[in-house]
């Protein structure tokens, strides 16, 4: 089946992420108006407008009216954001000051959320869970030449996902394990040096 033509749109929230996480426009700078965006990849304005929206929403730009829209720094981002998390960890290089925001939160808030959902878990559950630290334990100190990385990745959603039982729940403690984009940029190495310390 040919794609459509929804398909074959370019994506120009993505492109502009990737550039803005490439360094080829810093927090500060602005990215190309919606006029030219336009004009470059033949789209309406509408289109556009709804693109840019996406880096809004994520807290990556802000649009100043007269002006065009500016790229804010990394610490405005809204990291929690499951579609910048998924920008992070197909797009950024490794970002050591990232990572540890990430780190410090996670270290935070998951020790009482674990312990909540431990205290509300059936036998099942906590099986489950049990099950999935020690998956994840495994792939942690595994050797270099095992699983590939993704495998922990899988672990570490599955072990956050195994502590809540409640439907409702899942998405919560998923965004806040933020696996993929801290994993993906090597978090794996500052996570094991704070273990250590």
């Amino acid at each position: 089946m040919a794609p459509s033509s929804v398909d074959r749109m370019p994506h120009i929230a993505e492109m502009l992420i990737r550039d803005i996480l490439a360094g080829h426009y810093q927090p500060g700078d602005f990215i190309p108006r919606e006029l030219d965006l336009c004009q470059q990849f033949d789209l309406s304005r509408n289109v556009v407008r709804r693109q840019l929206s996406m880096l809004v929403d994520g807290g990556i730009i802000e649009r100043i009216s007269g002006h065009g829209s500016r790229v804010l720094p990394w610490q405005s981002w809204n990291i929690l954001d499951p579609v910048v998390t998924d920008w992070i960890a197909r797009f950024a290089a490794p970002n050591q000051e990232i990572l540890k925001e990430i780190l410090v939160f996670r270290l935070s808030v998951e020790p009482f959320v674990a312990m909540t959902a431990a205290q509300q878990a059936t036998a099942h559950d906590l099986v489950a869970i049990e099950e999935a630290w020690n998956a994840l334990y495994r792939d942690f100190y595994a050797s270099p030449d095992g699983p590939p990385r993704h495998m922990h990745n899988d672990h570490d959603v599955a072990f956050h996902v195994r502590h809540l039982s409640r439907d409702t729940q899942r998405g919560m403690v998923t965004s806040f394990a933020c696996p993929a984009s801290f994993d993906s940029a090597g978090g794996r190495g500052i996570q094991h040096q704070y273990a250590q310390s």
